[in-house]
């Protein structure tokens, strides 16, 4: 169908940028709301485990006479994951319960991935999730929390944790930096 705006059910993309803004506004400082950031997450993963689990569909669009028509190259698992998760990443780094939910989420979606190339997207993400959480959370507590939930996301995606365990003590420029 053709129509003035964009839906949800046409572009999936759309509806992925949508709950990704919902989950932005959440944990922005004006409203600070981390369980509805959690909760879009939640909605994020379910939409994704279910691309996860869709086989790959050809581009290729052919007339009835077989001759190619057009080429529709529909959203993959790997630019879902970028719009869903990239932003909300990028500023839910300080909280906790948003850091967790994410890499739970990752790990979520690998046990409906099949192939080796969506796993492997999926754990770049963890590790970028990993990395930014190194970075910014000092409390080694929380630290440990999320040292938990990377050691399940690795054992759903067949990875080796290991190169992404935080110590659990925040790197010194990290303590320093925190007012």
């Amino acid at each position: 169908r053709i129509g003035q705006e964009r839906t949800p059910v046409q572009d999936l993309h759309f509806a992925l940028r949508q709950l990704s803004d919902i989950a932005l506004r959440a944990i922005s400082p004006a409203v600070n709301d981390p369980s509805t950031a959690v909760n879009c997450i939640d909605v994020l993963a379910t939409v994704l485990v279910e691309l996860a689990r869709r086989p790959a569909v050809s581009p290729y669009r052919g007339g009835p006479d077989g001759r190619l028509r057009v080429i529709a190259r529909g959203p993959t698992l790997e630019t879902a994951l970028e719009q869903a998760f990239q932003q909300v990443r990028h500023y839910a780094a300080t909280d906790l319960a948003c850091t967790v939910r994410l890499i739970e989420a990752l790990g979520e979606i690998g046990l409906a991935a099949a192939s080796p190339s969506a796993r492997a997207a999926l754990w770049r993400h963890v590790g970028m999730v990993a990395r930014s959480a190194d970075r910014h959370l000092d409390e080694p507590h929380d630290r440990a929390t999320i040292n938990d939930r990377l050691a399940r996301a690795a054992q759903r995606l067949g990875q080796d944790v290991q190169p992404l365990l935080l110590p659990l003590t925040a790197p010194e420029s990290a303590i320093q930096a925190t007012p």
